[in-house]
């Protein structure tokens, strides 16, 4: 059994009308046409899928301001302690703080976004020099996890295999 004017799961065919006076004007309705009016980009194969030709990548940047913020770290700590020769072993500890805290809160973040913005990137859309400066990001992201934390990873290592192996 059909009721006229409903679709088969009960829902009512758009029509013009005083609530929708534009309504037989777009696709999807009776008068049928295009999916969507001119204008709308369409998320597959329409106008939003090329890539600038200016635009360079966001790996790029974050690895960048990952070495800048590393270079900034060291220094500061380094003006710092420059500065502070004569004055108590206090203020060493609060020397200290800076690259312990640096690191984990401005450094990783930045390694992290561009080494997920440079393996994310879309690598079809982009011309050969984006693509060369986005591997230029995404390795500038990789190379402090792999100086900073490999050594410290390694020593961690070392340091359990020699507590429990057997002394001689």
């Amino acid at each position: 059994m059909s009721t006229p004017g409903y679709t088969q799961y009960g829902d009512r065919v758009p029509q013009a009308g005083p609530a929708q006076p534009y309504a037989a004007q777009y696709p999807g309705n009776p008068t049928g046409g295009p999916a969507y009016p001119v204008g709308i980009p369409q998320l597959y194969g329409g106008v939003g899928t090329e890539a600038s030709k200016k635009k360079i990548p966001a790996a790029f940047f974050f690895g960048i301001a990952t070495w800048v913020a590393i270079l900034l770290i060291i220094g500061v700590t380094a003006l710092m302690i420059a500065n502070s020769t004569g004055e108590s072993t206090s203020a060493g500890g609060v020397i200290a703080i800076i690259p312990m805290v640096g690191t984990p809160l401005v450094v990783l973040p930045l390694a992290v976004c561009g080494l997920a913005t440079g393996a994310s990137a879309k690598k079809r859309l982009m011309t050969r020099k984006q693509l060369i400066m986005n591997r230029i990001g995404f390795w500038l992201s990789v190379a402090p996890l792999v100086i900073f934390l490999l050594p410290s990873v390694l020593a961690m290592i070392d340091a359990i295999v020699s507590v429990f192996s057997p002394s001689s």
